[in-house]
């Protein structure tokens, strides 16, 4: 593969030459062999993860046509990586909760939660889920977002098998990627 910056010979140059492939990149000529794919058999991880990279760009063309996804991923982009790319790979990330504390939570109307969550762009809901003791769903409602990746949920119900109880939390981002991560009270 052949690099070559600033050429004013081939600057504006993209395209396949023979069996050779030249494209511009961030300022940059590139030339490269051209890729062959004659009776080549794709595996089942590599079919699943073309269906899930079209996926991805599925996703961004659908941020490309909504203004304010647009307009989003297009404050983050840079001059090595567009919106467009930047879409992509937020569909591809899942978000991560670091952090669920119950230290706060005792089982009454008004105790809080706090979760640490973060994605790589923006958190779309954070949802928590009670369960008593006894595995009866207690409540569920959304968390309300505080700065800086933490987010809060308020009890609105009493919970008086709240020892031994099970908090489970989903975090979404705006792709629609989910993680869930649960922990049990003292």
């Amino acid at each position: 593969m052949a690099h070559t910056r600033e050429n004013s010979l081939v600057k504006f140059f993209g395209g396949r030459f023979g069996n050779m492939v030249y494209r511009n990149y961030d300022g940059m000529s590139v030339l490269s062999r051209l890729p062959v794919f004659k009776d080549r058999k794709f595996s089942k991880a590599q079919k699943a993860c073309q269906q899930r990279f079209g996926k991805a760009a599925a996703w961004a063309q659908m941020a490309r046509e909504n203004p304010e996804l647009a307009a989003y991923y297009q404050s983050k982009a840079s001059k090595r990586v567009n919106a467009w790319n930047l879409a992509i790979s937020d569909y591809l990330r899942n978000p991560k909760i670091t952090e669920i504390n119950l230290e706060e939570y005792h089982g009454h109307k008004g105790d809080t939660i706090s979760v640490s969550a973060h994605d790589r762009f923006r958190i779309a809901a954070v949802i928590v889920t009670i369960l008593n003791a006894q595995g009866f769903e207690v409540e569920s409602g959304m968390a309300v977002d505080v700065p800086g990746d933490h987010w809060i949920y308020e009890a609105r119900e009493d919970n008086p098998l709240w020892k031994g109880c099970r908090v489970s939390v989903r975090a979404v981002d705006f792709p629609g990627n989910m993680v869930v991560r649960s922990i049990s009270s003292p």
